[in-house]
């Protein structure tokens, strides 16, 4: 899924908001991240500060964090 973070206030790189496009496995409750951007503007709209990064990796998906938000969300049954 398609998933945007908008920061309260520019970070270290000058962004205002990532983009990411994540994959949940909701059986063996881990995350990957397949594709993130960097972006000047809020909702991943202006200048792209990053070229899209792609990491691949699974991970579990880390208590207290948007990403177990997000696989709550999408895993519920």
């Amino acid at each position: 899924m398609w998933e945007w973070t908008n920061l309260k206030q520019r970070d270290e790189g000058v962004e205002l908001s990532h983009r990411t496009w994540v994959e949940y496995d909701c059986t063996r409750g881990r995350t990957k991240v397949l594709s993130i951007s960097a972006h000047w503007e809020s909702m991943a709209a202006g200048k792209r500060l990053l070229p899209d990064a792609r990491e691949g990796l699974w991970k579990e998906v880390p208590p207290g964090t948007a990403y177990e938000t997000s696989f709550k969300m999408v895993c519920a049954k």
